[in-house]
């Protein structure tokens, strides 16, 4: 049954780290992106929320080539122009250093592996989306993987890049720790841990250089595009997620925004500092309720915004 109070938890796999609505025919549902990301397990796993009970289960995955490293990090779910639903996801292979974007048909529950994308321009993906003409954008956070001092440094060496016509191109630099990535209309919008901005950039649905400031959002993570608002979780202390991605006893600060996409109005619909949920990376509004991921704990939070 529905819970509903206003703050519960629904329990999924470890480290939901992002989740994407999906209501292309399968349900209502929210699909969670899940690894165990303090510890060195096998494979992660890809959940479901149903979002008519609150139930939960294992999506399962079939057609993979033998091999294949499934450690799912940021991802993105695509309705392409042939009517098909798409899944793309970042894995992270750090055993061997190698990275991929990895893509999948959605069929029901189900997803069938499709496409594994590697290249040496897929340096330190963190998250990934793509165009209904699977046109595909990843950021690299940085210039190599788990770059810490850059980061508290605040320096600018991530970028995002962009899959189209058979070959990965930079498409965007000057990003410190670049997380979220989202296709809104013609437009790819992109956050950055430590630049403080959404940012827009447009030119026939092609992103270049300059980036546009459309609102300030400090310690950005995932974006989640619904209609014509972007829900964004925030890291507003990055010192203390780093101290709590090392120790879940440490407490992470929450804030969630969203964002106006007509009118780049910022509101905030969220902030937790008392450690009810530790590093939130992902918002998704849905009937009147904040659906909430994070990066280590196996808890997806249910909370009712303030509006």
């Amino acid at each position: 049954m529905l819970n509903n109070n206003p703050n519960y938890s629904i329990l999924v796999a470890p480290g939901p780290e992002d989740m994407v609505l999906d209501t292309n025919g399968f349900g209502h549902r929210i699909l969670v992106s899940c690894d165990s990301r303090r510890e060195n397990k096998e494979s992660g796993w890809i959940y479901a929320i149903d979002l008519k009970t609150d139930s939960t289960y294992e999506i399962n995955r079939t057609n993979e080539p033998q091999g294949l490293v499934f450690h799912p990090h940021g991802m993105d779910l695509v309705q392409l122009v042939d009517g098909t639903t798409h899944l793309y996801l970042v894995s992270h292979d750090d055993v061997k250093g190698e990275q991929a974007i990895l893509e999948y048909l959605v069929m029901g529950k189900t997803l069938r592996f499709l496409k594994e994308y590697t290249d040496a321009l897929l340096i330190t993906p963190n998250d990934v989306c793509a165009t209904n003409q699977g046109a595909i954008f990843t950021g690299n956070e940085f210039h190599k993987r788990n770059a810490l001092l850059p980061a508290l440094l605040g320096m600018k060496s991530g970028n995002i890049i962009r899959f189209s016509n058979e070959k990965w191109t930079v498409q965007s630099r000057g990003y410190c720790y670049a997380n979220g990535v989202a296709v809104y209309g013609n437009t790819l919008l992109s956050v950055a841990t430590r630049n403080r901005y959404l940012y827009a950039t447009l030119q026939n649905g092609t992103p270049t250089d300059p980036k546009e400031k459309w609102c300030k959002i400090p310690g950005g993570d995932n974006i989640s595009v619904i209609g014509d608002k972007a829900y964004i979780a925030c890291h507003v202390s990055l010192i203390r997620f780093i101290k709590h991605a090392k120790n879940k006893a440490n407490t992470s600060p929450t804030v969630i925004y969203e964002v106006d996409l007509i009118t780049h109005k910022r509101t905030l619909l969220y902030s937790n500092n008392s450690g009810l949920i530790n590093g939130a990376s992902t918002a998704i509004y849905y009937q009147g309720k904040l659906y909430l991921s994070q990066v280590f704990e196996p808890i997806i939070l249910v909370v009712a915004p303030k509006k």
